[in-house]
């Protein structure tokens, strides 16, 4: 009987060979980190001196407000930590909020491939369609046969479906109070006095000593790609 292994090993070797042509053709530069919003956003300083966000492409990493979300950008932070906050942008497109959508290599590590290795990212099949999501696809499936990181969580919801399921809750929720409020979007979208827009997860800071206050223009968020999209920034501490 023939060995399935070698069949394996082929088909990973042909996987990485189409990702390594694909990165090729990608638009790829040098960049240092300044700011890691979460598991698959982070803002970076180009060559030219511009900032920009960086969302990762083809993976969807947990929400502030779902198990393991903090794990996963403490993933992020550590590799990129190490690497003294220098990475490498692989540019390939742009999403609909004038992010840039590209992988992050660190050091060599394609971080976004890393983050479903360890089992602290999905990959996203809806934007996930280059020849390299194929091996992350087997890769998230061996994280899930072996309990790795989010994978623990008995019924682990994709964020693309547990953002859904804020939105269609939000119109039935009631106003929120300057302390709780309804549902899961526990994210607060503060404007300080600065007129700075600033939004904070719980567990930060200054998080329970911000009060939000509807009729300023503050609001609530059920994840921080919403916060982002509309101009919100997260805070430092």
């Amino acid at each position: 009987m023939i060995s399935a292994r070698p069949a394996r090993v082929l088909a990973l070797l042909l996987a990485t060979w189409l990702a390594l042509v694909a990165s090729a053709q990608a638009d790829t530069w040098q960049a240092r980190v300044t700011n890691i919003s979460d598991g698959d956003t982070i803002t970076v300083i180009t060559p030219a001196g511009q900032q920009e966000r960086i969302r990762f492409y083809g993976i969807d990493a947990p929400e502030s407000g779902q198990p393991f979300g903090r794990a996963s950008t403490d993933h992020v932070k550590k590799v990129i930590g190490d690497a003294g906050f220098q990475v490498e942008i692989a540019e390939i497109d742009r999403d609909r909020y004038g992010r840039i959508v590209g992988m992050v290599i660190v050091n060599g590590l394609n971080l976004n491939r890393d983050l479903v290795r360890v089992g602290l990212a999905w990959v996203y099949p809806q934007y996930c369609k280059r020849p390299e999501c194929r091996e992350w696809r087997e890769l998230e499936q061996e994280a899930k046969a072996n309990k790795l990181g989010l994978w623990r969580e008995p019924g682990a919801v994709p964020p693309w479906e547990w953002r859904r399921g804020q939105r269609d809750r939000q119109p039935n929720q009631p106003a929120a109070s300057n302390q709780v409020k309804g549902g899961d979007c526990l994210i607060k979208g503060n404007i300080n006095r600065q007129g700075d827009k600033i939004y904070h997860v719980p567990g930060g800071r200054y998080y329970e000593q911000t009060k939000i206050d509807e009729s300023r223009g503050q609001r609530w968020f059920c994840s921080e790609e919403e916060a982002g999209a509309v101009g919100w920034r997260r805070s430092r501490e």
